[in-house]
């Protein structure tokens, strides 16, 4: 579990406090290894290592601070607010089908006659969405507003377009994540496929 809320942390928060959200999940880490090499942990067995006085005040500190702060950015601003939206955990459905590695890490796929919709996933953590509308005729500029509200079903609740990057990119924004989102539009004619991920904004426009 701790494993999990910390990839959820480091792909949720934005780019520059990156690192320091990766430095805070080793720092969890290492208080867990600490409390499972007491004497306490998991049962009355001898652990051989004890912890120092001062070593455990300290532990005791951070994870008092840390915890409650964790606990803040986890349900309040930065978990994912849906199921299945990028930066979530993948919510298994009986109808997906399952083309993953023992990290689950690959794609999951739920297809239909009428569409065909791929997560793709690293370690479990949705990266991007690809949705294809298999035969229905679809024209960006009629088509518009159901184009969007499409993205919308796989971005975070609080998400907004932006506007049009090229004539076949979307832009959108998550305030809540400070994350940007683009879906690009291929035309199948008929049909089409849409590829909703999040992108790095300055790296983009470098």
């Amino acid at each position: 579990m701790k494993r999990s809320v910390c990839l959820l942390l480091s792909y949720q928060t934005s780019n520059k406090p990156k690192k320091i959200a990766t430095t805070t999940c080793d720092l969890v880490q290492s208080i867990a290894d600490l409390r499972n090499s007491a004497a306490a942990a998991h049962g009355g067995r001898t652990r051989s290592i004890p912890p120092a006085k001062l070593e455990a005040l300290l532990a005791i500190e951070i994870s008092e601070d840390l915890a409650a702060t964790l606990l803040l950015m986890l349900h309040k601003y930065q978990y994912p607010d849906d199921f299945n939206v990028i930066g979530s955990l993948i919510d298994k459905t009986d109808d997906m089908e399952s083309y993953v590695d023992v990290n689950d890490t690959g794609r999951y796929v739920v297809d239909s006659p009428q569409f065909n919709i791929g997560y793709t996933v690293i370690q479990s953590i949705i990266q991007s969405v690809d949705y294809e509308v298999k035969k229905l005729p679809m024209n960006q500029n009629v088509d518009a507003e159901h184009i969007k509200d499409i993205v919308m079903d796989y971005l975070p609740k609080d998400a907004k377009f932006e506007g049009m990057e090229s004539d076949q990119m979307y832009k959108f924004y998550s305030e809540v994540h400070d994350t940007h989102y683009s879906a690009v539009f291929t035309d199948l004619n008929p049909g089409m496929i849409l590829t909703i991920s999040s992108f790095d904004e300055t790296l983009y426009n470098a």
